[in-house]
C-alpha cells in the first residue's frame, strides 16, 4: 500500500506496468520507435489480421485462403515481413487505441522494417525469394505508390513480377500441390499482374507483365477457393480468342483481370506515345477500335450496366442481410475497370493530344461520338461508385480515387464546354460530377492519395475552361504546353499522388464556384468553394499538407 503511495504521482500506464497489470499497457508506454518496430500485442495483432480480411483483402488484391492463412499463423509459418506488411496495409482501416494518433507513424515504420526483413532475408543471402517475398513487396509497393513515392512504389512492383517470374508464377502450378495452395500461386500472379496494369496508368510507365506471357490459368471462384475444391476455368487467351466452353464460368476475380488487361491495353495507347505510322483512331484496323472489340466481349460477360450490379448485390448478402465483401470486392470492382477503360480510351482531349502528334486533323463525327461516350462511362462510373457506397460496399480500394477523380475531370471538362455555348448543363451532368467529388471526398477519411485528388479537383475544375476548348473540332491542332499539362494531370495517376503545391491551394482557395456546384448536394463545401471547417479537409489541416513535405524515395530502398 505504501508502495502505491509512493507512486501515485505516476502517470495510470506507469502505474498498471509497475504493478504488473499487462504486456498490452507495458507496451503502450514503450517509445514510439521501438514500439512500431516489433508485433503489437496478440490482441492487437488478432484485431488488424481480422480487419485486413474485412477490409483489404479482395479489395481487389487476393493473397490468401483466409482459413490457410490464420492456421499458419497459429503455427508461426508466416514470416515476420508478411505480417508487417498486412499491419500496415491494414491499419488506416483500424479504430485499435494502441495506434491511436499514431496511424501514420506505425504505417510508415512496418512498411520499413518489413521491407528491410525482405532485403535481409531474401535479396541478401543464398535464401531463394519465395511466394512470400512476393507478396509482401507487392503490398509494399501499393503503400509507397499511395503514399506519394511513387518512384519508390514502381520499382517493388517491379522487384515483384521478376520474383514472380523467377517463381514460374505465370505457369500454372504443379498438380501435385494440395488445391489450396494452387489457387493461392495463381491469386498471388494476377494479384502482382493486377497492380502492375493499374499503375500504368501514367506517362511512360508501360506494364511490365504482357499477356501473351500469363499462361497460368485464371482464379476460382471465391466460394470454391474457400471450400478447397477443384473448378474448371480457362487460361487469358482462351477468354481473348473465344475460346470458352458452355460448362465453364468467370469468377468475378476473373472479370477483374481481364478488364484489367483491358485497361493495360488502354493505357498503352492513350497514355504513351504513338507510332508516327499509327493509323488514326478511327481507322478499321486500328488499335483504337481493336481495344473496343475487347471491351464489347469484357462487358458481355461484366454486364457493366447499374440494374445488373443491384441484382448481383443481393446473392452475396449473409442471412443477417450484411454484404459478403470478400465476393461483393471484385464484383464492383470489374464494373469499375470497365468504365475507366471506356474513359481513358474516348477521352476527347487526350484523342487531340494524340492527333496533335499523328498530325491528323480531328473528325467532328468522330470527336462527337467519343464526348458522348465518354461523357456516358464517366456519368455511370460515378454513380456506380455512389450507389455502391451507399448500399453497403467497401469503395474503399486506393484506385477508386482514381477513378472517381478521372471521371469527375471528363464531367467538369463537358459542363464548362456546355456553358462556353451557353447551354445549360443537365442534371445528371451536375449530380455525376458532385457524386464524383464526394467520392474523393469520403475516400480522404482514410486514403491520403484521395485527400490531395479531391484538392486537384477542385483545382482543375476552376481553370478546366482552357480544356473545354479541345471538344470543339474547329479549335486550332496547335494545342499550347500548358494546355496539355493540364490535360495530362487528369489521366496521370502517378501525377495525382503527389503533394499539392502551396501556390495550388492558394488558386483553390481563390477559385470562384466549381461548375459542378450549381446543384446543391451535402459536401461540406461553401458556395465559394472553399473548403468548411467541420470537413475533413479543414483549412487547418490543409496548412500541414500544402507544406510540401516530401519523404525521400531513397531511404525505402535502402
Amino acid at each position: 500500500m505504501l508502495t502505491r503511495d509512493l507512486t501515485s504521482h505516476l502517470p495510470g500506464p506507469v502505474q498498471k506496468v509497475l504493478f504488473g497489470q499487462g504486456r498490452r499497457d507495458q507496451e503502450l508506454i514503450l517509445p514510439r520507435h521501438r514500439r512500431f518496430r516489433d508485433l503489437p500485442p496478440t490482441p492487437v495483432m488478432e484485431a488488424m489480421i481480422d480487419t485486413y480480411f474485412l477490409h483489404v483483402h479482395n479489395q481487389p488484391y487476393s493473397y490468401f485462403q483466409e482459413d490457410n492463412f490464420r492456421q499458419r499463423l497459429d503455427c508461426e509459418a508466416i514470416p515476420k515481413c508478411l505480417i508487417l506488411a498486412i499491419l500496415a496495409s491494414a491499419l488506416k482501416f483500424s479504430g485499435d487505441e494502441y495506434f491511436h494518433g499514431y496511424v501514420r507513424e506505425a504505417t510508415d515504420a512496418y512498411a520499413r522494417e518489413a521491407w528491410l526483413l525482405v532485403l535481409d532475408d531474401y535479396m541478401s543471402s543464398e535464401t531463394p525469394s519465395n511466394l512470400n517475398a512476393a507478396q509482401t513487396i507487392n503490398m509494399l509497393a501499393i503503400i509507397d505508390f499511395t503514399s506519394g513515392r511513387t518512384s519508390s512504389g514502381w520499382l517493388k512492383i517491379g522487384m515483384a513480377v521478376r520474383i514472380a517470374q523467377d517463381l514460374q508464377l505465370m505457369k500454372d502450378p504443379s498438380p501435385l500441390l494440395p488445391e489450396i495452395e494452387q489457387e493461392e500461386q495463381r491469386r498471388v500472379f494476377w494479384s502482382i499482374y493486377l497492380l502492375d496494369k493499374l499503375v500504368s496508368c501514367q506517362q511512360g510507365r508501360p506494364p511490365a507483365l504482357h499477356d501473351e506471357d500469363c499462361q497460368v490459368r485464371l482464379p476460382y471462384s471465391e466460394e470454391t477457393f474457400k471450400n478447397g475444391g477443384f473448378e474448371t476455368t480457362i487460361t487469358m487467351y482462351q477468354f481473348f480468342n473465344w475460346d470458352i466452353g458452355p460448362d465453364v464460368s468467370l469468377s468475378p476475380l476473373s472479370l477483374v483481370i481481364l478488364a484489367s488487361s483491358a485497361l493495360g491495353r488502354c493505357a498503352r495507347y492513350i497514355l504513351h506515345e504513338p507510332r508516327t505510322e499509327e493509323p488514326p483512331p478511327w481507322a478499321p484496323k486500328s488499335e483504337f477500335n481493336s481495344i473496343n472489340s475487347l471491351l464489347m466481349l469484357c462487358d458481355h460477360h461484366i454486364q457493366a450496366d447499374g440494374s445488373t450490379f443491384e441484382t448481383a448485390l443481393a446473392q452475396y448478402r449473409k442471412s443477417d442481410q450484411s454484404l459478403d465483401h470478400q465476393q461483393v470486392g471484385h464484383l464492383l470492382f470489374s464494373r469499375v475497370l470497365f468504365h475507366v477503360c471506356h474513359c481513358l480510351l474516348n477521352h476527347p482531349p487526350l484523342l487531340r493530344l494524340r492527333l496533335q502528334k499523328l498530325h491528323c486533323t480531328v473528325s467532328s463525327v468522330f470527336l462527337t461520338r467519343t464526348i458522348q461516350t465518354s461523357c456516358e462511362h464517366a456519368c455511370q462510373l460515378a454513380r456506380l461508385l455512389d450507389a455502391a457506397a451507399s448500399r453497403g460496399c467497401h469503395v474503399q480500394s486506393s484506385f477508386y480515387a482514381y477513378a472517381a477523380f478521372l471521371a469527375g475531370s471528363i464531367l467538369s471538362i463537358v459542363i464548362q464546354a456546355k456553358r462556353r455555348k451557353n447551354e445549360a448543363p443537365s442534371v445528371d451532368l451536375v449530380t455525376s460530377s458532385q457524386q464524383a467529388l464526394r467520392t474523393l471526398e469520403n475516400m480522404g477519411s482514410v486514403w491520403d492519395h484521395a485527400s490531395k485528388m479531391h484538392l486537384k479537383a477542385l483545382l482543375f475544375d476552376s481553370n478546366s475552361s482552357r480544356v473545354s476548348e479541345l471538344l470543339d473540332a474547329s479549335s486550332s491542332n496547335n494545342i499550347d504546353p500548358a494546355t496539355q499539362e493540364m490535360v495530362w494531370s487528369t489521366v496521370d495517376y502517378g501525377a495525382m499522388v503527389t503533394e499539392v503545391r502551396g501556390e495550388q491551394y492558394l488558386q483553390i482557395s481563390n477559385a470562384g464556384s466549381p461548375a459542378f456546384m450549381s446543384v446543391d448536394l451535402d459536401l461540406d463545401l461553401g458556395l465559394d468553394g472553399s473548403i468548411d471547417s467541420h470537413s475533413n479537409l479543414a483549412q487547418g489541416e490543409l496548412a500541414e499538407t500544402m507544406s510540401c513535405f516530401n519523404s525521400s524515395d531513397l531511404q525505402y530502398l535502402l
